[in-house]
């Protein structure tokens, strides 16, 4: 399975040249993004204030769940039916990203591949035989770009 970048705004999930999901950032700069599903399923990805800590996942305009940064740089997901994850970087220099569930079971691992002719990240995505919807796998996406922007711009105030 892959997260292939079309463009700055846009990856599409494919797996064996099916396509099984897109995300769309609404702008360039922007941290609010729609997953859009072949079965015409659409969720809503958006910072929850300003600061931009909390972001609300929603579908059909009711929220599901949420996400956060904490201060080691891991994603903690968050959401309405109890379920909990956790996104972390793996590797000196996080070459890798796993997701694992809150009893430490991995469930997917991501490997960014930054692509320099287009200056954007394609992910390949491994699962590790858990049953896993493909909006997740592409709020996981969403989830591994923040993290990737955000370590980036903390490391360019750096100089």
């Amino acid at each position: 399975m892959e997260a292939l970048a079309i463009n700055t705004k846009n990856f599409q999930l494919v797996e064996k040249g099916q396509l099984l999901g897109e995300l769309f950032y609404e702008n360039l700069f922007s941290e609010k993004a729609t997953i859009k599903l072949p079965n015409a399923e659409n969720y809503l990805i958006k910072p929850r204030s300003i600061f931009k800590t909390t972001i609300d996942i929603t579908k059909n305009e009711t929220e599901i769940g949420s996400f956060k940064m904490n201060w080691r740089g891991q994603i903690e997901f968050v959401f309405q039916d109890g379920q909990e994850f956790l996104l972390k970087g793996k590797g000196f220099f996080h070459n890798k990203y796993t997701l694992e569930n809150k009893n430490g079971e991995k469930l997917m691992e991501f490997k960014p591949q930054f692509v320099w002719r287009k200056f954007r990240y394609n992910y390949s995505i491994h699962l590790d035989n858990k049953p896993i919807d493909d909006y997740f796998v592409l709020l996981v996406v969403y989830a591994t770009n923040y993290i990737i922007a955000t370590a980036s711009s903390a490391s360019s105030g750096m100089g």
